[in-house]
């Protein structure tokens, strides 16, 4: 089974299903209509269990994926919090600082502009890394929707091979697909809260 992947190597389901599989599924669905004849519930047969099996492992991958991408930008933004801390304590020192003279007054003030711009950028960079993770999500909500997508092209397959083998059916009769359980998205980043939540 070839997977398609997107820019960022999120692994889709393919669109379409390859040769091979088709005609497994299509074997699949003419052998277990001599098997299961007069039998319309298709709800959980070996075939439908496997069908599903594969689309699950293809959200496996997908979860997998997420780890490998968010876990990096979490690293980072750990240590941009760490970084945060670390110059808010060094402005807070300097606004306790009482200026001497002119030129060292003119120093301080050179000095918290230059702590105020490093804090804001650090805090745009951390909110830049909460965004990417969203963004990420999504695309891994899409990632496992796909997987949802090809159990049920399977099963279509499976089920209208089927119906066509069954003599006792009406081969204009619409393919039967049973509900596909997805198994849940890994919740890596999504309880990163911003700064400003933080406090």
């Amino acid at each position: 089974m070839k997977r398609r992947k997107n820019l960022f190597g999120l692994p889709f389901a393919p669109a379409t299903a390859s040769g091979k599989v088709r005609r497994r599924f299509e074997a699949l669905g003419r052998g277990d209509a001599r098997k299961y004849q007069n039998v319309q519930d298709y709800s959980r047969t070996h075939a439908i269990l496997e069908a599903e099996a594969m689309a699950q492992s293809g959200q496996h991958l997908v979860n997998q994926w997420m780890v490998q991408v968010v876990q990096p930008i979490i690293a980072g933004n750990a240590r941009i919090e760490l970084q945060i801390r670390e110059v808010d304590a060094a402005a807070k020192a300097l606004s306790l600082t009482k200026p001497i003279s002119g030129r060292h007054a003119a120093k301080l003030e050179l000095a918290k502009t230059k702590i105020s711009t490093e804090l804001a950028f650090l805090a745009a960079q951390h909110e830049s890394n909460l965004r990417a993770i969203d963004s990420l999500r999504m695309q891994a909500e899409e990632g496992f929707a796909s997987w949802a997508r090809y159990f049920q092209l399977l099963c279509s397959i499976y089920s209208r091979s089927r119906t066509l083998a069954e003599k006792s059916a009406t081969h204009n009769a619409p393919a039967q697909v049973p509900q596909f359980r997805s198994i849940d998205l890994n919740p890596i980043g999504s309880d990163q809260p911003s700064l400003e939540i933080r406090g």
